[in-house]
C-alpha cells in the first residue's frame, strides 16, 4: 500500500522508496545489536560481579555488584525518556523535510515571489521547536 501510494505520488517516488528500505535496513540492523545485548549483558553482569568477588571480596563486592544491579532499571528509565522524547521529536521533523521539499519542488514560483525570507523565518521556528527536544535527549544521553 505505501509503495502504490509512493509510485502514484510522483517523479520522486523511487527516492522515496529507497529512503524507506533504507531507514528499514538501519532498523533491522539496530534490533540485530539489541538481540546481541539481550543475551550478551546479563553474561556482562555475571562476570563481572564474579571478578569483583575475586579481587575485591567481602563487603565491598556485595556493595559493588549492589550498584552494579542497581543500575541496570535506571538505563531502561533513560532509553524510555529517550524514546518519548524521539515520538514528540518525530512529527515536528517529518512535517519539515515535507514542506522544504515541497518548496525546493516549486524553487522558481518561491523566487520568482520573494518568498525566500518567509519560508527562511518559517523553518527556523519549526527547527527551534526541533532542537528544544533535540536538545533534551542529549542531555538524557549525557547523564547516561
Amino acid at each position: 500500500a505505501v509503495y502504490a501510494k509512493d509510485v502514484q505520488g510522483g517523479g520522486d517516488a523511487a527516492a522515496n522508496v529507497d529512503t524507506m528500505v533504507a531507514v528499514d535496513a538501519t532498523k533491522l540492523f539496530e534490533v540485530a545489536l539489541d538481540l546481541h545485548l539481550a543475551w550478551s549483558a546479563p553474561l556482562q553482569v555475571v562476570i563481572v560481579s564474579a571478578l569483583l568477588a575475586t579481587f575485591v571480596g567481602g563487603i565491598a563486592a556485595v556493595v559493588g555488584i549492589a550498584v552494579l544491579v542497581s543500575v541496570l532499571p535506571a538505563g531502561k528509565w533513560l532509553v524510555s525518556i529517550l524514546i518519548h522524547l524521539r515520538k514528540r521529536k518525530a512529527p515536528l521533523t517529518d512535517a519539515r523535510v515535507a514542506e522544504v521539499s515541497e518548496v525546493i519542488a516549486g524553487m522558481r514560483v518561491t523566487k520568482f515571489a520573494g518568498w525566500e525570507p518567509l519560508w527562511e523565518e518559517r523553518w527556523r521556528q519549526r527547527r527551534a521547536a526541533e532542537i528544544f527536544y533535540t536538545r533534551r535527549e542529549l542531555f538524557v544521553i549525557g547523564v547516561s
